[in-house]
């Protein structure tokens, strides 16, 4: 028996050789699908209904996360494997909960400034 053989396969979308402390978050979200291939880099948005006397809020939850993988869905939507850390899989998972829209927006090649972190807008413009 050889270590070669021991070794099991990734199973995981293509180029998800993951780091120490990366994980794969799949979303579903809204975006142009054929703009998502692996590799491309995105921002994402996150927008929450009104809630009783509280305003409907949109965030920039997350920027400049990769794309793993992803296939078109249900009408304007797009399933999507993201490359993220543990506290980023875990909102992820929270935004798909109780989020009424996740966007997805695509950024150009090679762009890595950072817009403004935790920008947030309500819906009382």
């Amino acid at each position: 028996m050889t270590t070669a053989a021991l070794a099991r396969e990734d199973s995981g979308p293509p180029g998800a050789a993951l780091r120490r402390g990366e994980r794969v978050a799949d979303v579903l979200a809204t975006a142009p699908a054929t703009a998502l291939v692996p590799g491309t880099r995105v921002d994402i948005v996150v927008t929450r209904e009104a809630d009783g006397d509280a305003p409907g809020r949109t965030t920039l939850a997350l920027q400049d996360v990769e794309v793993l993988g992803a296939r078109s869905a249900e009408a304007d939507r797009v399933a999507v494997s993201l490359r993220v850390t543990v506290r980023q899989a875990v909102y992820l998972a929270a935004a798909q909960t109780f989020a009424h829209d996740i966007r997805l927006l695509p950024r150009p090649p090679g762009e890595r400034r950072g817009g403004v972190a935790g920008l947030t807008v309500s819906d009382r413009l």
